[in-house]
Order: structure tokens, then sequence, then C-alpha cells
């Protein structure tokens, strides 16, 4: 088998300086997310992530850097079901499970934005 050979340049190296690792990755791929500038690099760049929850973290980590002088306004969606008569709908559905179930293609929980 022939094994594919990453260039060095595209690797991403963190450094042991106190910083959270993923921290660190967002900085690297937005260099300028903490001075507020509006370069290319925010639309020509993405970062992937297999699992929703790891996009979601990341996402969180990014909304926290980005204008670290202003606090993000948070969405949050609704929080419970409706039941019929007799409630039934409470006894099946875990109204905390709600907030961490993330199926494909659906909103989060909590939407964090900044201006």
């Amino acid at each position: 088998k022939e094994l594919i050979h990453i260039p060095d340049a595209l690797l991403f190296n963190p450094v042991q300086d106190g910083d959270l690792v993923e921290k660190q990755f967002i900085k690297t791929c937005y260099p300028d997310i903490e001075n507020n500038t509006i370069t290319p690099n925010f639309a020509d760049t993405v970062i992937l992530a297999v699992r929703n929850v790891q996009a979601d973290h990341l996402n969180n980590i990014a909304t926290e850097l980005f204008c670290p002088d202003q606090d993000a306004t948070v969405y949050t969606a609704i929080d419970s079901v409706s039941c019929d008569d007799d409630g039934e709908a409470s006894r099946v559905i875990n109204q905390d499970d709600l907030k961490n179930f993330v199926p494909p293609d659906f909103q989060p929980f909590e939407l964090r934005l900044k201006p």
C-alpha cells in the first residue's frame, strides 16, 4: 500500500502555552478572530467536524474568541413538549434529553450570536 503524505504546512501542531488546543486550532484557522478584523480568511476557511457535538463545541469557542469584549446573545429553543390531556408525552420524552438531541439538519438548543 502507498501512504499519502500530508505536507507539514497543512498540519496543526499545538504548543504548550496554557491555551486549550481547540482555541489554538481556531486561532490558527482564523488568525484575526480576536481582532474582529474582516478578512477573506473567514469566508474561505471552514472547520469540519465528524460529529455535530464537536462542531457545536468549536463554534462556541470561536464565538467567545470573536469580539471578546462583547457578550453573546443566546437564543434558546423551546424546551418542552405539548402534552395531551393525560400527560402521556411528558412520560415518554424526558425534557432534559431534548436539550442534548441534535439530529442532522436540526437547529441546536442554544444559538449564540454576536454582532
